[in-house]
């Protein structure tokens, strides 16, 4: 038996730690506990104790908790646990401090999601890494993947005649392949079996005997040979291939994150990295353990094994329930196996007594209810928290679980029978503690989302408000179809058949004989199709989203869709469906027919729920939830009702056949029988983990419905109830069910469970009492606003406004804040480019986007930039000064920006660093001390606090040195000779840049301190360049180029005067 942990006492030990922590048992409480004695006992800083879990929400709550734990110690008001820990304190001085200073400092504590402490990692050790410095974060990563399957298909059968291509169409799919990749995107570490053999000769042996009228079955052995070699082919050509296509885009997904961080720590600076993490992070908590992947584990564990750090894992391998997302039991059971110690949290603080006696009672039936044998039900016992308010009917407590046996023909009752007990519960005097309960207490738990659909019906009906919790797509429901009809009609207004079919829509709501009218009347057909026509202008005149608000509006669709019983539902779907639309439009720059396209391509089967997806709540009042299990776990509610908890594991064909292998995911593209066995074992493990998730969400009251049928159930229920000996055997064996009887015979006694036939179910409906109107009134504003905070930068401290954005510098502002002249140009040559911010921008994107050690895409380029900003016949000029800017020799060894590849430079650098009662005198002071030449008399602006933003055109690393690049395109005189270095000395000092040079300077070198260790200025700090672009020329190298290596001693007094320590 493991020992179990106690979170006041429990010594904190170097190694690797597993916590298993049964469903309320209290985890997210032991991880504060945790993190409040390494403070104290330790005096590890928050920000070095790391934290992670797997969702946004959970990270948010689990700072909240933290957060709070700490001010509790200081305080001592609340937490039983925290008292406990306060008592042992030696020195309580010491202890106060380093929580106070915790808390000072909380806004930097390592609490992160996975993905986003990947992100972390391979943004701040960025070499170490080896990652790119302009990759680009892409959530949704489907595009990719249909153009990999789209290739290897038009390889494949789009121009082959051939009689293996026939039988190969009949069988696979394109939409096949896509699945078959998104198995491999979701499982890095997925072994796919069998190897492909040699298709050649499989496809001769199919030619051969086909023209020869040979044996059918034969025949039909070989095409399924030459199939799965194709797709074990396609496996491994595409997942190279997916690989390949994003690093040459420069993108990369979530899950690359995670395998990107894997291969730095296996790569040749993995042990530098390692190490640096391992300083940075001494401690790591990673909650939610049994939900992580072989992936997730290898990153903690290479990072740490064998070190004197310490990690805890904490999760419970029973609600290991998140298979169909990556997550993968056998990986917290390994890493269990190899664990420095194990223990588990005893105490259940969510239910009252008997709920945890009775739940207990039926997991505990079985030695190996959790069919694999790792995974087993520790003891727990309830703490008496839910006892202190426990639910009673009539001032009555009686059996906290209830198992209703329905009839084989009752499944159409259930739902009602489920939203008559609801209303009787409501009606009558059920209580929880003092308080009369409310539908927000009560919670419907379903095994999809198609189930909350007639659950809604059924309590609509007994005038329950409800509210649906699912992770289904907004993007897979009925608006979605409809909206894509409407934008079809939109696009297309001249095409009468697509218009009539949105008209056929609910959000247009014309029925057939309404239809029929409407034709029927040539004005007003006419009129209709007009106002389509309207609208396909809105579009492309105005866009997407101002289309839509004229839609809505004209056709008064929100008071349309209102009008159904699930209004709100099909209104918010919409809405919903009209935001995803617009970030889609404007990040891929789709047109009319590309939207359509997306959206298309987003309502056709497969794909991934992303969390933007999600149906969104229709309502937030107090109203009765309905929720996935998937999405129940981790929450709690008052009373639960599980109607549906005969699940078979398997509901109908899969198609894709996935077992573990020593303990190793594999993908069985053959379906062997005896891995179908190892597969369907495993679904029934997962069937009573999802079982056991949704039985513990109560904590007074739970209603279970098991429906008997002739046929023998394989579900989770059917499983804790039989006699079989082994999984393999319940699986296998055939006849009637007797589950029921075996329920009753089982339960018969039981004083926590009562079980009894389904009811009848009651007329009685729920009368909700309406909300109170509620008096508001605007609050009045009385304070004083300190204008000296805000984001500060080089353009606002130059042109003297508080409120100045800080954007990419393309030369747009002259000292004061004026828009430069445009001078009178020459007629030929660079000279003769237009000046001003709209010729700088120009440029600058032209720099951004080149590739400047292959200039075979220069002149594209420019033709293309150029074009975009109207600039015409200037082609050639731009083309040659580009080249020479990238040709000319720069610093002591005359390296040029032609030697430097895209993953030694990063463009638009962005930064933001705290600034501190930043003043003139400080500046004036700080340049004076150095004789720098700046034109302090003319720099004026108001005090500042807050932050300093700026964006620097470019930083490269050149053989250890780091520079940083500022392009200009400012127009100084007719000819090169305007661009002398005496004349580019005065531009420099006329327009600040003396001091956006300086800026950047500690912006860049605070930068390269925090990412590499061993860096130092004097060795490192390579300088600035201010290239001048239009006065670039290879016959004078001095022309148009100002450097500076500003002194170490100067950028680090510049750095304490933004400190406010000057």
């Amino acid at each position: 038996m493991k020992p179990e942990f106690n979170a006041a006492q429990t010594p904190l030990e170097k190694g690797f730690t597993v916590i298993e922590a049964s469903a309320g048992t209290g985890k997210t409480t032991t991880i504060s506990a945790i993190v409040l004695r390494l403070l104290a006992e330790q005096g590890i800083p928050i920000e070095q104790i790391l934290v992670t879990t797997y969702t946004e929400l959970a990270t948010a709550e689990l700072r909240g908790r933290i957060r709070e734990t700490i001010t509790d110690a200081l305080a001592q008001t609340r937490l039983p646990f925290v008292a406990e820990i306060v008592k042992r304190v030696t020195d309580r001085k010491q202890f106060e401090l380093r929580l106070k200073l915790a808390l000072q400092s909380f806004d930097e504590a390592s609490i992160f999601t996975i993905h986003s402490f990947c992100a972390r990692v391979l943004a701040d050790r960025a070499f170490e890494s080896g990652v790119p410095f302009e990759t680009e974060l892409v959530a949704d990563q489907s595009r990719f993947l249909h153009e990999v399957v789209d290739d290897f298909w038009r390889a494949n059968f789009y121009n082959d005649d051939t009689i293996v291509a026939g039988v190969l169409r009949a069988r696979l799919t394109p939409a096949h392949l896509v699945e078959l990749l998104t198995q491999l995107t979701n499982n890095p570490t997925l072994r796919v079996w069998p190897p492909a053999e040699d298709r050649v000769a499989l496809e001769k042996k199919i030619t051969e005997l086909c023209q020869a009228g040979g044996d059918g079955e034969e025949l039909t052995a070989l095409a399924e040979r030459f199939v799965i070699s194709l797709e074990s082919d396609f496996c491994e050509w595409a997942r190279a291939e997916l690989r390949r296509r994003k690093t040459d885009r420069q993108v990369q997904s979530f899950d690359d994150m995670l395998t990107g961080l894997g291969e730095a720590l296996r790569g040749e600076r993995g042990s530098e990295l390692r190490k640096s993490l391992r300083e940075r992070f001494p401690v790591a908590l990673v909650d939610e353990f049994q939900d992580t992947d072989p992936v997730q584990y290898s990153i903690f564990s290479q990072i740490y094994r064998g070190s004197d750090a310490s990690v805890f894992f904490i999760g419970d391998p029973k609600q290991a329930i998140y298979g169909f997302r990556g997550a993968d039991v056998f990986t917290y059971l390994e890493a269990a196996k190899v664990a420095n110690r194990r223990h588990t949290l005893g105490q259940n603080w969510r239910s009252e007594a008997k709920l945890v006696n009775g739940l207990s009672a039926i997991f505990s039936r079985r030695t190996d209810s959790f069919v694999i044998e790792s995974i087993e039900l520790s003891p727990v016992t309830a703490s008496g928290k839910a006892d202190a308010e426990a639910l009673t009917i009539g001032d009555q407590r009686d059996q906290p679980l209830h198992f209703w046996i329905a009839a084989s023909g009752d499944k159409a009752r259930m739902g009602k029978v489920v939203a008559a007990e609801i209303a009787s519960l409501l009606t009558s005097e059920t209580k929880i503690g003092t308080r009369k309960i409310e539908p927000r207490d009560i919670a419907v738990l379903v095994n999809n989302n198609t189930q909350p659909v007639g659950v809604q019906r059924a309590l609509a009906d007994y005038r329950i408000p409800s509210v649906v919790y699912s992770a289904a797509s907004v993007l897979k429901s009925g608006e979605a179809l409809e909206l894509l009809r409407v934008l079809l009609a939109v696009a297309q207004p001249t095409h009468e058949k697509i218009v009539r079919a949105a008209l056929a829509t609910e959000i247009f709501g014309l029925n057939a004989s309404a239809l029929e009218n409407l034709l029927g009347d040539e004005f007003a057909w006419e009129a209709t199709l007009n106002r389509f026509a309207d609208y396909h202008m809105w579009w492309r005149d105005q866009g997407f989203v101002q289309m839509m608000r004229e839609l809505l509006v004209r056709e008064k669709v929100r008071s349309r869709l209102l009008r159904w019983r699930d209004g709100e539902r099909r209104l918010t779907n919409v809405l919903h469906l009209i935001e995803l639309l617009h970030p889609a439009c404007v990040e891929n720059r789709l047109g009319i027919d590309g939207l359509i396209k997306w959206l298309a391509r987003q309502i056709s089967p497969g794909g991934e729920v992303r969390d933007e997806h999600e149906l969104r709540l229709e309502n937030d009042e107090d109203a009765v939830r309905i929720v996935t299990i998937h999405k129940s776990k981790g929450l709690e509610y008052g009373i639960t009702f599980c109607p549906f908890v005969r699940k078979e594991p398997w509901g109908g064909a899969k198609e894709f056949l996935k077992f573990h292998e020593d303990d190793k995911l594999v993908l069985d593209l053959e379906e062997s029988a005896e891995h179908k066995k190892i597969q369907n074992r495993e679904e029934l493990a997962e069937s009573v983990r999802q079982l056991y998730v949704g039985l513990t969400r109560a904590k007074h009251r739970s209603y279970l419905i098991w429906q008997e049928r002739k046929t023998k159930s394989k579900s989770a229920l059917a499983w804790l109830f039989s006699e079989e000996t082994s999984a393999d055997a319940f699986l296998e064996k055939k006849g009637e069910s007797n589950t029921s009887s075996s329920m009753r015979a089982a339960l018969a006694k039981s004083d926590a469970i009562a079980i009894e036939d389904l009811p009848e179910g009651g007329e009685k409906v729920f009368a909700p009492t309406p909300a109170l109107p509620t008096s508001l009134a605007l609050r009045v504003f009385d304070k004083e606003i300190d204008r000296s905070w805000r984001i500060a930068s080089f353009s606002s401290l130059i042109s003297g406004r508080t409120e100045e954005p800080e954007t990419p510098d393309y030369d747009r502002l002259q000292p004061g804040g004026e828009i430069a002249e445009e001078p009178v140009l020459p007629t030929q040559g660079i000279h003769a480019f237009p000046g001003g911010m709209r010729a700088g921008t120009c440029l600058h994107l032209i720099l951004e986007e080149l590739d400047f050690a292959d200039l075979s895409q220069l002149r594209p380029l420019v033709a293309r930039k150029l074009g975009d900003f109207h600039f015409e016949n200037f082609d050639e000029v731009v083309c040659d000064t580009l080249e020479k800017t990238l040709r000319v020799p720069l610093g002591e060894d005359g390296f040029t920006l032609s030697q430097i590849s895209r993953a030694s430079r990063l463009s638009e650098l962005e930064f933001t660093f705290p600034i501190t009662a930043l003043t003139t005198a400080c500046l004036r002071k700080a340049f004076q001390v150095e004789e720098l030449p700046l034109a302090v008399d003319r720099l004026q602006f108001a005090p500042a606090n807050g932050f300093m933003k700026g964006f620097i055109d470019l930083v490269l690393e050149r053989e250890g040195h780091f520079y940083f690049v500022d392009w200009k395109s400012n127009w100084l005189g007719t000819d090169s000779g305007s661009y002398a270095p005496e004349n580019i000395a005065t531009e420099m000092a006329r327009n600040f840049y003396n001091l956006q040079l300086s800026i950047y300077a500690v912006a860049l070198h605070r930068y390269l301190q925090r990412r590499f260790p061993s860096y130092e200025y004097e060795k490192n700090f390579g300088g600035a360049f201010y290239i001048f672009l239009r006065g670039v020329d290879p016959g004078k190298l001095d022309n148009g180029i100002f450097f500076m290596r500003p002194p170490r001693k100067f950028v680090e007094q510049l750095d304490e005067v933004f400190h406010g320590r000057s």
